[in-house]
This record gives C-alpha cells, structure tokens and sequence, in this order.
C-alpha cells in the first residue's frame, strides 16, 4: 500500500472555491483546480468558511489506498456530496441526525455493510451481463449521435 502524504496546510482559496462552486464544474475551472491539486496538492484539506472541512484526493494510487482502508476512512459518516453547514444542518433535522441518508449509496458505507450489499449486486456487473446491454448502448448513442448531426455542422466533444 502507498503512504499517503497529506497537506499541511489548507488548499489555496481559489481552488477550494471552486471545489464548492457548481459552475466551475461547467466551466472549466475545476479542471485546471484537479491538475493544480494532482500537482501540488494531492492529498488537500480544504478549508472554507460555512462548510465542515474535508479532504481533497486526486491521485489514483492514493485514492485506492484510502478506499482499501475501513478503519483509518469512514465512508458512511458524511454527506456524499459537497454541502454547506446550513444545508447538512437542515438535512440531519429531517432525517433523524443522518446527513448520508439524502443519497446514501453503496459507495458510502463501510464494512461489514458494504460486502452485504455488493454481494447482492455484484452479478449485475459482471462481464457476461454487462455485454447483455450492449444492444441498447449502442442504439443510446446512436440516436444521440443522430440528435448531435442536427444541431450544427461542427460538435466539440472536449
């Protein structure tokens, strides 16, 4: 397993901003936020008034370390996704003190928990059922691709 090497300090402003701020996702800017992170960052805190602070991974190997890891990461404790104060606040009010209960998914629990639920599941995403879908991604995209045709001469896909 790798050793992760966290920040020692909080993730710069600009780019925790746009870690919370939905219209750098449509933008562009939390590309460039991801590569600064990978870069310089990897393993960050980030720490913005209003929000409880959180970490920031970017890097694949550090990422597998820490979903490998039950005991030193919690999965299942926090919200999946990024919410202020105020929000989590609401949320645990009208679910009984759980803010993960919003969209808990699998991804967020912890063993022994998890292994119960994707034993259930596994099988759906095994090779031999995956390619059972095939005929019906294809056709997906095909009429997308189709809609795509007409909307200009010239389609952008980065």
């Amino acid at each position: 397993m790798s050793k992760l090497v966290c920040a020692t300090s909080p993730i710069p402003d600009t780019h925790a901003q746009n870690l919370i701020d939905p219209k750098a996702y449509a933008d562009g800017r939390i590309a460039e936020t991801h590569a600064w992170l990978r870069a310089n960052d990897p393993v960050g805190r980030v720490e913005i008034e209003g929000y409880d602070p959180f970490w920031v991974v970017t890097r694949f190997d550090d990422i597998r370390t820490i979903s490998r890891d039950n005991v030193g990461f919690h999965s299942g404790e926090r919200p999946l996704v990024i919410m202020d104060q105020q929000s989590e606040a609401m949320i645990r009010a009208i679910s009984g003190g759980k803010s993960y209960m919003m969209a808990r998914s699998i991804v967020q629990m912890d063993q022994p928990e998890h292994m119960r639920y994707r034993l259930l599941t596994q099988g759906w995403f095994m090779p031999k059922n995956l390619k059972l879908l095939d005929p019906r991604i294809h056709a997906i995209a095909a009429r997308s691709v189709e809609r795509l045709r007409g909307l200009a001469p010239v389609c952008d896909f980065t």
